[in-house]
Order: C-alpha cells, then sequence, then structure tokens
C-alpha cells in the first residue's frame, strides 16, 4: 500500500490504526469512536508520535489535581 492510499483512509487518533476497511464505526484497536462522514474524526496526516498522542490526551487525575493542591497550599 502506498503513502498516500494511507493518507486517504485515515488513521485513529488515538493509537494510530489504519481505518482502512473497517466497517464499524470503532477503532478495532483502541476502541475510540470515528465517523467516516465526518473526516475530522480521523487523522488524515502522518501517523502521530508519542508526543502527539500524550498532547492530544485528556488530562488525567494528576493534573486536574495539580490546581487544586495549588490552592490548597496557598
Amino acid at each position: 500500500m502506498s503513502e498516500l492510499e494511507e493518507q486517504q483512509s485515515g488513521r485513529c487518533w488515538e493509537c494510530g490504526y489504519l481505518l482502512r476497511g473497517v466497517e464499524s464505526a470503532k477503532c478495532p484497536e483502541c476502541g475510540k469512536d470515528f465517523d467516516r462522514a465526518n473526516p475530522s474524526s480521523m487523522n488524515f496526516g502522518l501517523p502521530m508520535g508519542r508526543f502527539g498522542r500524550w498532547a492530544l490526551a485528556s488530562p488525567g487525575w494528576v493534573i486536574m489535581g495539580l490546581p487544586i493542591l495549588a490552592f490548597g497550599l496557598i
């Protein structure tokens, strides 16, 4: 498969799985929802690296807890 075909098929935003030929509306690798009619629900660019996936991930309890801890220390 050429790189152009991969870019036209789209990849999962969460794990980078190639979504070509996937019939369901969920990524078989990680379970993230996507919609073939909505191009923004899939990554049509280069496969995301580790930093890109980290930057787009939802904040965890540690990140949410830091402002609360700072407020408590003040």
